[in-house]
């Protein structure tokens, strides 16, 4: 159906029951809507096209109202960051969206650990997460800049940073078969072969 471009075309956007003011647009068969001010993030919009709507094809216009309903997505934030203690002693950063893995290299731990860090995320996820060695009774900091930023390029609006302390390691020793002269610690200690 091509859309007659002559006022009056009621398509109004609203906001619960307030009307978002703006202007229309007429190019073929779209409608465009502007506007005044940008769309809250985080809020759910309701479309309205108005019975009566003229097609170029002929007197008969839309018969009924059609309605539809869209949401703005919100701005990127950080919900959470977790530190898993096992074996692969895993930081995870939660984010509220998905997030694009090229700005993650600005997350920071410190102090820095002992090993090369990265946080990855797979497209689409809105978590990422590094594999760590870190220090036993320390405390780290995660910081999450604001140069991180959702798959779309926005970056957060306030940077975010979480401590956490590694918990006591339980002294443990592990002996290898008899004429080996292998022994593993958990804890550091003066070799004495």
């Amino acid at each position: 159906m091509h859309f007659e471009p002559q006022p009056p075309i009621s398509f109004k956007i609203f906001d619960g029951p307030i009307e978002i003011p703006g202007r229309i647009t007429v190019s073929g068969r779209r409608i465009g809507f502007y506007p005044q001010k940008p769309l809250a993030r985080g809020v759910t919009y309701t479309a309205i096209l108005k019975a009566g709507l003229q097609s170029t094809e002929g007197p008969n216009g839309l018969e009924n109202d059609f309605s539809w309903f869209f949401t703005i997505g919100p701005l990127p934030k950080v919900e959470q960051v977790s530190y898993l203690d096992d074996y692969y002693n895993q930081i995870k950063v939660y984010f509220n969206v998905p997030m694009s893995d090229k700005s993650l290299s600005g997350i920071t731990i410190s102090p820095k650990p002992e090993s090369d860090y990265s946080f990855d995320l797979y497209y689409g996820e809105k978590s990422a997460s590094a594999y760590v060695s870190l220090l036993p009774e320390t405390t780290y900091t995660v910081t999450v800049p604001k140069s991180v930023t959702d798959q779309y390029g926005v970056s957060i609006q306030t940077a975010f940073t979480h401590k956490f302390t590694t918990p006591k390691k339980p002294t443990s020793i592990s002996v290898f078969p008899n004429n080996t002269y292998y022994a593993a610690f958990n804890q550091a200690v003066t070799q004495r072969v």
